[in-house]
């Protein structure tokens, strides 16, 4: 039996301590830099954590007609900012990317009510955190109006802990490395214009991953990632996520959950067969037998960076999911094209 899943502490770090554990609320604080970490009492709370804190928020929207993959990362010694739109049609990729120094943004510590934005020459993004109003907004100005890559418009992604309860983890990387996590599938609504098309997001069909980050990772860090997210015919949302990272003892101190309508359950480790390949089929299941899919590929963004001493190798393939999933009271699960990224990336930083 895995742990249960219970109620947030009101900060991530209290008197010094991380709160360790996995979540369904949010905490009101998100303060890593707070933490008295043995070994590092020589840092200050400042060069701690401009040093080695990593933080993004991750986006990854699903339409029957596009997936749109976003993200605004702040690895301190550099910014960046990534916008894809895959036609999931045509299998038109359009892909914009920036790079700046750090300072050009700040995440915000909490969820409840935090703004930030990366604004570069033709390429701006805000991303409005309101949970206390249970949604978050997003806003796109990227290119020229109608110009055939451009994107413009705004999304409202719906988070409510009473409909569908986050996933939220404070866990120990390794020794001194805290590491926070907010997941969560969210209808979606709105409208965006991509080049000269209207796409208009129905949250009764549409859904979107939230994935926020703040971690002191390791110089060489590697992980494997995959999530989803749908609607059953009864209209219980349905999704999953399944990591495995630098953690060694994942069994029970990890971030793999099952989300099904307003429940959330814990799972043992995730294990991933990934092909050379990475747009052959992905295999990922858990240790204690309860998940077993394969990630269907139909597109694929890449990258490496090198910036300075950090290098990173990623690539994230998006398709469709297929297998079964089993809850903790024995429901067997038929995912059968639920929509999802997978990831691999290895980085020094």
């Amino acid at each position: 039996m895995t742990q249960p899943v219970r109620p947030a502490p009101i900060a991530a770090v209290m008197h010094g301590q991380p709160m360790w554990g996995v979540y369904r609320t949010p905490f009101r604080i998100v303060n890593l830099a707070d933490a008295h970490l043995p070994g590092v009492m020589n840092w200050s709370r400042g060069r701690m954590r401009t040093a080695r804190m990593k933080e993004w928020q991750h986006f990854a929207i699903i339409h029957p007609d596009v997936y749109i993959t976003m993200a605004i990362v702040d690895a301190k010694l550099a910014s960046t900012s990534f916008l894809c739109v895959f036609d999931r049609k045509t299998g038109e990729l359009i892909e914009h990317e920036r790079m700046a120094m750090s300072a050009a943004t700040t995440l915000p510590d909490q969820l409840f009510d935090g703004r930030f934005e990366f604004s570069s020459r033709g390429y701006d993004i805000k991303v409005r955190n309101r949970l206390v109003e249970k949604h978050h907004r997003l806003e796109f100005k990227i290119g020229v109006v109608g110009a055939p890559k451009s994107v413009f418009g705004e999304l409202k992604l719906s988070e409510d802990v009473d409909v569908v309860p986050p996933l939220v983890a404070m866990l120990p990387l390794g020794k001194n490395r805290p590491f926070y996590t907010h997941k969560v599938p969210c209808p979606v609504e709105g409208e965006l214009l991509i080049g000269n098309r209207s796409v208009v997001f129905d949250p009764k069909r549409d859904l979107a991953l939230v994935d926020v980050h703040k971690a002191y990772y390791p110089m060489h860090t590697i992980w494997r990632w995959g999530t989803f997210a749908g609607y059953l015919p009864d209209g219980r949302i349905v999704g999953a996520n399944l990591t495995h990272n630098v953690i060694k003892d994942d069994e029970t101190t990890n971030e793999n959950v099952v989300w099904l309508g307003d429940k959330i359950e814990r799972l043992s480790a995730a294990r991933f067969e990934i092909p050379d390949n990475p747009m052959d089929d992905w295999k990922v299941s858990t240790t204690d037998g309860r998940v077993s899919l394969r990630l269907h590929p139909e597109g694929i963004r890449k990258a490496l960076t090198r910036i300075g001493p950090i290098k990173s190798q990623y690539f994230q393939p998006f398709g469709k999911y297929s297998g079964v999933m089993i809850t903790e009271e024995g429901e067997c699960l038929d995912i059968d094209g639920m929509f999802g990224p997978g990831e691999y990336h290895e980085v020094w930083w």
